[in-house]
């Protein structure tokens, strides 16, 4: 049975006043909990930046897509005639969503008409919170 309070505790081998069993138990379980939710997050921004990367290849290997409107957003589902979101074959797990941006692209002193070349984001998020996007620019050929 663990006594109901304690005179010491230990802090780097040494004792020191204050402190209950009970509240080492509950330090050493807070510190497992933002481990596992650390580790699930960093699986989450894998799973985003495969995901983006994916879209972006299948993009590439796509004919060029001139939108009728800069920003063009095409969100996740069938639109006719643009890019596939998510591109075919890829099942975006629970919680995850998939959005694309397509837009004139302009450097620091030119804008260049979408026909020509167009800067194409793919963005990933989980349960409305962004956690990864990529952009890549696509030229008319």
């Amino acid at each position: 049975m663990l006594p109901t309070r304690r005179s010491s505790k230990r802090v780097g081998g040494k004792e020191q006043p204050g402190e209950q069993p009970a509240q080492r138990v509950v330090h050493r379980t807070d510190l497992l909990n933002t481990g596992f939710k650390s580790a699930a997050l960093g699986d989450a921004q894998v799973t985003a930046q495969n995901l983006v990367r994916v879209e972006l290849e299948y993009i590439r290997a796509q004919g060029y897509f001139e939108p009728p409107t800069s920003p063009y957003r095409i969100p996740p589902g069938d639109d006719p005639g643009a890019y596939a979101v998510p591109p075919p074959g890829v099942t975006l797990l629970p919680g995850f969503e998939m959005t694309l941006e397509i837009k004139q692209y302009c450097d620091a002193t030119t804008c260049y008409p979408i026909a020509e070349i167009q800067q194409v984001t793919a963005i990933v998020s989980r349960e409305g919170r962004p956690l990864a996007s990529v952009a890549d620019l696509k030229t008319s050929r």
